[in-house]
């Protein structure tokens, strides 16, 4: 009895490490979320968010602790003028952001109008701002209010870098430059100025091949994406540098003298953070098939020495694993459980039975050299993710002890009979398997799911159905539409449901008791 007392004491400590707070903090919005690197490498602009604002400042590369000047870019109000069926809130953001040249920097925000045409009202959003480096001015040079539709930024003009190619809608292209009115392009100019344009870009990037690599070995699992692919003089380039459990930053390197600057941090708000670490992992096949690789994220400071395991499906298949920053996958490590991102190749297609099989094998080998479990292990996805990570669960391969998956809400008023099923009689073969485990199935906090043919959260009533005529365990949770508005609040309630979700079905104490490290018994049981 001692025991277990201890025990559950040690993983309420483990588990109750993240605060809500920090849980909140993982889902809101990045407080820098954009940046670029002027012509001549000397300066950084880059988005800032402070409350429900967003500014532009600009910063030297050499001094990147003063900002030289802030404009005010856009506010959240301004950002939601507008609220009718069908539209969900949007916080304010940069879109796109880019220098013209050396002094001046053009902005595309996600300002809303609500427009009247006809008998009805039509939702625009799009503003294009000139800001100058040297005086911090801000001058608005073209908005959606008049447009065809949203305005969306295609590229810099890249015979005159003063002038912007935008999208309006569906069809019509514009020429937006500070000092003159727009003038629409037919396709002809359009294919002609983009040739050259990605002629560029693929001139630049083959420039900093060298540079990319460098830094790949100081950062192997993180993704390197170059946020500079214009020909410019500079001989500088900036980088988004992230994994996919660290938002990261914006880093400059300097191929030259092999110069990094640390520059820019996307989250600032690293209160309680646990430390994490990632490692990419390869290993290869016996039979010459798919090797076994992607990445795995795991608590440097683990409490147990082997942390249940859960698999993170891709959104979407046959895919390598993205590198990129996923909250989700954050949010998980922190709990304590260690996050595997698997490498979906084209070699399984559609075929869900050999992906099983790749799975467990691949369950099989991370245990044998990493301190995770292979009998605690979940599978979690949402979307296209979350249906995988059902049908595989069906699968013989191997048995799972629960599965997660967070799915969209379907747009009402639209018909959704395309929708693919989740599951169907077929896939529940091996009912034995499926009554061993446990299902979360929960709707996504955010914006109702466009009429596309993807799985939603409506479709998951079914397979829910037809799970329980197994005898599996299904746990049904459908975020209200009162909480949409605060969404970082939301999902972080969700994700609290999920972290107590697998607690309960990943920790079966009278198995796992070698596994766990037991204190001594005068440690006091934490409060939640």
């Amino acid at each position: 009895m001692r025991t277990a007392v201890l025990m559950f004491a040690l993983l309420a400590s483990l588990h109750g490490a993240i605060t809500d707070q920090r849980l909140a903090e993982i889902f809101s919005p990045f407080r820098i979320d954009r940046a670029a690197l002027s012509p001549n490498g000397r300066y950084v602009a880059y988005t800032l968010r402070d409350g429900d604002t967003v500014s532009v400042p600009t910063a030297a590369v050499d001094t990147p602790d003063h900002a030289l000047t802030k404009a005010l870019a856009a506010t959240d109000s301004l950002a939601e003028t507008f609220h009718q069926p069908g539209f969900f809130h949007e916080p304010a953001e940069v879109r796109w952001l880019d220098w013209l040249d050396d002094d001046q920097v053009a902005v595309l925000t996600n300002i809303q109008f609500l427009v009247v045409r006809g008998n009805g009202q039509q939702g625009r959003s799009g503003v294009l701002h000139v800001i100058d480096r040297v005086t911090g001015q801000c001058r608005k040079i073209h908005d959606a209010k008049e447009a065809a539709g949203n305005l969306r930024v295609l590229f810099v003009h890249p015979e005159n870098p003063h002038e912007i190619v935008v999208q309006q809608g569906d069809d019509v292209i514009q020429i937006v430059s500070s000092g003159a009115k727009p003038r629409t392009i037919d396709r002809t100019e359009l294919r002609r100025v983009t040739a050259i344009y990605q002629q560029q870009r693929a001139t630049a990037r083959a420039a900093q091949r060298d540079s990319r690599e460098r830094l790949r070995t100081l950062l192997p699992a993180h993704e390197l994406d170059l946020r500079r692919d214009r020909p410019d003089s500079g001989d500088r380039a900036l980088y988004l540098a992230q994994s996919v459990a660290d938002p990261g930053g914006f880093i400059v390197h300097e191929p030259a003298s092999n110069r990094v600057w640390d520059f820019l941090r996307r989250s600032t708000t690293d209160s309680g953070q646990r430390a994490l670490r990632t490692e990419n992992f390869v290993f290869p096949s016996d039979d010459g098939g798919a090797p076994a690789s992607g990445l795995l994220v795991f608590p440097v400071d683990p409490r147990i020495r082997r942390a249940p395991l859960v698999i993170w499906m891709a959104d979407l298949p046959g895919r390598t694993a993205d590198r990129r920053y996923r909250p989700e996958v954050q949010a998980l490590a922190e709990f304590g459980f260690a996050v595997a991102v698997i490498d979906e190749t084209k070699t399984f297609g559609a075929d869900r039975d050999a992906l099983a099989a790749h799975l467990a094998r691949t369950i099989d080998l991370l245990a044998e050299h990493y301190p995770v479990s292979r009998r605690s292990v979940a599978l979690a996805g949402k979307r296209s993710g979350a249906a995988r990570a059902l049908s595989i669960a069906t699968r013989p391969a191997r048995s799972y002890r629960a599965v997660v998956a967070v799915l969209p809400e379907p747009v009402t008023g639209h018909d959704h009979s395309e929708s693919p099923q989740l599951l169907s009689p077929q896939d529940l073969v091996a009912s034995s398997r499926v009554s061993d485990c446990a299902f979360f199935v929960c709707s996504w906090p955010g914006p109702p799911q466009r009429p596309l043919p993807l799985p939603s959260h409506s479709a998951a009533l079914g397979a829910a159905e037809l799970l329980r005529r197994c005898g599996a365990m299904v746990e049904l949770r459908k975020e209200s539409d009162d909480v949409r508005a605060a969404r970082p609040a939301a999902l972080a309630a969700t994700f609290r449901a999920i972290e107590s979700f697998l607690n309960a079905h990943l920790y079966r104490y009278s198995v796992e008791l070698k596994e766990i490290d037991v204190v001594e018994s005068d440690v006091p049981l934490p409060q939640r």
